[in-house]
């Protein structure tokens, strides 16, 4: 059965961790704070304080357009002997994850309080970042990152290895590579990138399919970023997929996947399948530096053990099962091959709302469908796409 995370009716697996969004909120004259932090059974947990009115506390559900629940007031133990009562009242509030705004009103003793507030400014990096819901994480990055596209594409090849000697001497220098592997942020100082220097950014959502047994975000799904690229330039033409999944409260989970480190024959981007586990490279100098590469981690292994161990509401599992092996298979796009636009000029002409890929689990009975990388926006290629958004590389 499709289990998705549309309308957040999610059975997730454990308790999530205790940051929470948080606004700043006014009702009249009246300002405070608002908390709301997503929960392991898909409901979310509602913190409300305002000035002369008191704190209030209690679960709500529905969506983030349309949040509905009680909430009730602790006199405690010194309100108590002063006379003061615990009180409870409704609340109905929507979240904007884009905007990172909220509005919404407090009925208690029956008058209706309305309020609205916004979360405070932040780049998408930081304690203050991480604590975000999951869409509000997304829906920064994704900002940032289609904000200000290329007006005019740069040439592919003019950076990178094999493009820019500066950038090929680079690659041999294993302290820079393993920054990829240890630095857990969305964004980074702008520079080039060794490999994939240019590539195309979509927000996607992750969407688990059928019942399998992998645990975490296989489960749960998750919204996301995508990014296309190839890892040279158009002569060699070896498409790849890194995909940043966003949880409450912890980084984001990172895959990245190619085909193969051999060059395809024609330029349809979706001719071959991604995977995680990438056959011998037969080119001399891609074996020599996959050799040195693996002094910091297996060239032609990713694991994606990292995906199964936490959930959407970022809550560790306890006994997580993943898959040794996924592919990335083509879904609902394919490109000619014998094509000679810019393939990020092509990748602009996907709709939103395209599987691009059908993520399968290699089994020893064979390949398993348990999961689809959906657009839910445009393919946009910018410089910070290119050059400052970072996905964590896994060992």
């Amino acid at each position: 059965m499709m289990r998705t995370i549309a309308g957040l009716a999610l059975v997730l697996l454990f308790a999530a961790p205790a940051l929470a969004t948080d606004f700043a909120v006014k009702a009249g004259d009246a300002r405070g704070h608002l908390s709301v932090r997503l929960r392991s059974d898909g409901c979310f947990d509602v913190a409300l304080r305002l000035a002369d009115v008191g704190a209030f506390t209690g679960v709500a559900s529905g969506t983030l357009a349309g949040l509905e629940g009680t909430l009730r007031s602790e006199a405690g133990l010194v309100g108590a002997v002063a006379g003061v009562r615990a009180r409870e009242g409704r609340v109905a509030l929507a979240v904007d994850p884009a905007a990172g705004r909220c509005q919404g009103a407090l009925v208690v003793d029956g008058e209706s309080l309305p309020f609205e507030g916004a979360r405070p400014a932040s780049a998408p990096a930081g304690a203050a970042y991480e604590g975000w819901l999951p869409w509000e994480k997304q829906e920064t990055v994704w900002r940032a990152a289609s904000a200000t596209p290329y007006a005019t594409l740069p040439a592919i090849g003019g950076r990178g290895v094999g493009g820019s000697v500066w950038d090929t001497l680079q690659a041999l220098r294993l302290p820079l590579l393993e920054r990829t592997f240890s630095t857990a942020s969305d964004v980074r100082p702008a520079r080039t990138k060794i490999f994939h220097p240019f590539g195309s950014v979509a927000r996607v959502v992750y969407e688990p399919v059928g019942d399998h047994p992998y645990t975490g975000l296989f489960a749960s799904g998750a919204p996301g970023i995508a990014r296309l690229s190839l890892a040279t330039d158009e002569k060699s033409f070896i498409p790849g997929i890194a995909l940043k999944l966003f949880v409450q409260g912890r980084p984001s989970v990172n895959v990245h996947a190619i085909p193969s480190f051999d060059a395809q024959e024609g330029r349809d981007f979706f001719l071959r399948a991604p995977t995680n586990v990438i056959p011998e490279p037969s080119a001399l100098p891609i074996k020599l530096f996959a050799r040195l590469a693996s002094r910091i981690a297996d060239p032609l292994r990713r694991s994606v053990g990292h995906l199964a161990a936490v959930d959407l509401a970022g809550a560790t599992v306890r006994e997580p099962v993943a898959p040794g092996q996924v592919h990335f298979r083509p879904a609902q796009v394919r490109f000619p091959a014998g094509g000679r636009d810019d393939f990020r000029t092509q990748l602009a002409t996907i709709p939103e709302g395209t599987v691009i890929y059908a993520v399968h689990a290699v089994t020893k009975e064979g390949e398993v469908h348990v999961g689809n990388v959906r657009t839910t926006s445009r393919f946009v290629a910018s410089d910070w796409g290119d050059r400052v958004l970072h996905f964590l590389h896994a060992r």
